[in-house]
């Protein structure tokens, strides 16, 4: 009656200590990274076609979009090794990981 699976107790665990779980870490960093390319790929629509002045003002924003991109393939590489659980659960789990 008591017996709780480890993957019960990391999802109480997470509810419980406020971390936020893997997958919506997934969802938070995948849906900001699409938002920040589109206003940057419509950014530099307006000012390469329609304006047609781009400057280096544009470049320094496409190099933020790259590391954007950078950032959100790291966090995913970095949750398939336990960024986001719990130490005890790091240990448990992913200890050849490590």
């Amino acid at each position: 009656m008591g017996d709780i699976s480890s993957e019960e107790a990391s999802v109480q665990v997470s509810t419980i200590s406020g971390h936020a779980s893997q997958t919506v870490l997934y969802v938070v960093t995948v849906i900001f990274t699409i938002i920040a390319c589109l206003a940057i790929i419509a950014r530099l629509f307006a000012r390469v076609f329609v304006a047609k002045q781009a400057g280096s003002d544009d470049a320094f924003i496409f190099t933020a979009g790259v590391f954007s991109i950078a950032f959100c393939i790291t966090t995913y590489k970095q949750t398939e090794y336990g960024m986001v659980s719990q130490q005890h659960m790091l240990f448990c789990q992913n200890l050849e990981n490590i």
